[in-house]
């Protein structure tokens, strides 16, 4: 499966370059022409969110009726808002608590010891190649952010 990874802020898609922000479009847009494109998974970086604004709430609602929405949270905001969504959430230590009353989806990290903080997770999300690795040596199931021939979805920065 072939995912993509987007940043959004006001309702639009953005890419990153460096470390500045390359304006795509509309969200809703972007996402029909990613989801046209064979893309499976959108992997979102929501700026608003990670600064307190729930400002795309209506995108995340309008995004799940056509293709699977995962959201990478900083911290924890929103998590119960984006669940009635049915938007995956990846759960980020050490920066967010992990709360039985939220409900994340995955666990984004580059070191595999948190597999053993975290067993609960069987959805990885990473960048890392060892965590790969141990992924699978555990049977998990891989979300790689970039090309990984072994993952279950590699999420690209472009389509």
């Amino acid at each position: 499966m072939k995912g993509l990874r987007l940043y959004l802020k006001n309702k639009v898609f953005y890419s990153k370059v460096g470390n500045s922000y390359k304006k795509i479009g509309p969200a809703l847009d972007v996402a029909k022409e990613a989801h046209s494109s064979d893309i499976g998974v959108i992997h979102i970086i929501d700026r608003d969110l990670a600064s307190g604004q729930s400002k795309n709430l209506d995108i995340y609602d309008s995004l799940t009726q056509f293709i699977h929405v995962q959201v990478e949270l900083p911290r924890v905001c929103f998590v119960n808002e984006l669940s009635a969504y049915n938007v995956r959430i990846a759960f980020v230590p050490p920066n967010v608590p992990l709360d039985i009353n939220y409900k994340f989806s995955l666990l984004r990290t580059d070191y595999p010891r948190d597999m053993d903080k975290y067993p609960e997770f069987n959805d990885i999300l990473t960048s890392n190649e060892d965590v790969v690795n141990e992924a699978i040596r555990r049977k998990k199931r891989i979300f790689f952010l970039g090309k990984n021939n072994k993952a279950f979805c590699s999420i690209l920065d472009r389509m």
